[in-house]
Formats: structure tokens, sequence, C-alpha cells
């Protein structure tokens, strides 16, 4: 079962900088995903979807242009809310949206992402650690 999971890109242990690259790519890949899905609800629900949409197209090139873990954070938070809140929609005690599945893909992707800029952080500050004793 250990290799299912692993072989799932939302499970894959993140252990060098390729992984990191990978899962903040994944997390870019899951906001496109998720922008269109509530683009495409906007239609039938109403505009404020839209804000959503925006929103996680925005923060998904801020992550992929600067490898921050800034807006990762940020994303995380995002989704773990929408996450958080579908599901309280779903068990009927606030009203919301349903797609508890996309919120969870969107939380767990946003999460690695945010794992991944951490990953890339520390191996820069340790290069930059290498190069000033080497001096």
């Amino acid at each position: 079962m250990g290799n299912f999971f692993e072989r799932l890109f939302l499970f894959k242990p993140i252990l060098t900088r390729e992984d990191a690259m990978l899962a903040i790519r994944d997390a870019w890949r899951v906001c496109c995903f998720a922008a269109v899905v509530n683009f495409l609800v906007a239609f039938v629900l109403g505009w404020p979807l839209v804000i959503d949409a925006v929103l996680f197209i925005g923060l998904g090139i801020w992550l992929k242009r600067s490898l921050s873990k800034i807006p990762a954070a940020i994303m995380t938070f995002i989704g773990a809310l929408s996450f958080l809140m579908t599901l309280l929609s779903e068990l009927h005690i606030v009203n919301g949206g349903r797609n508890t599945f996309l919120a969870a893909v969107v939380a767990l992707a946003s999460w690695r992402a945010w794992d991944g800029a951490a990953l890339i952080a520390s191996l820069a500050r340790h290069e930059h650690d290498q190069e000033g004793l080497a001096s």
C-alpha cells in the first residue's frame, strides 16, 4: 500500500531540489485546475467565485516565479480553509461549496509546495553558508 501512495504526486517524499521543483510545479497545475473549475462554476452559481479563480492563478504565478514560502503558505491556508468550509457544508452546518475532493487536493498540493519551497530556501541558505566558509 505504501508504494501506491508514493506513486501519487501528492504523497511522494520531497528530498531533493528536483523533488521540490516538481512539488511546486504540481501545485501550480492544481491551482490552474482549481481556477478553471471555479471560473466555470461562477457561470452557474455567481460571480463571487471568479475572485477565488483569480486568487488561485495569482498565487500560483507568484509561487512558480519566486519559489517562495509566502505564496505557498497563503495557498495552504486558503486550501485548508476551503477544505474545512466544504466539509462543514457537506455536514449541513454552513452553506457553501460542496467540492470537498478538489479542496482537499488543493490543500495537499499547497502543503507540498510549502514543503518544497522550504527545502529550496534551506538548500540556498546552506550553499550560501558553504561559500562563506570557502572564502
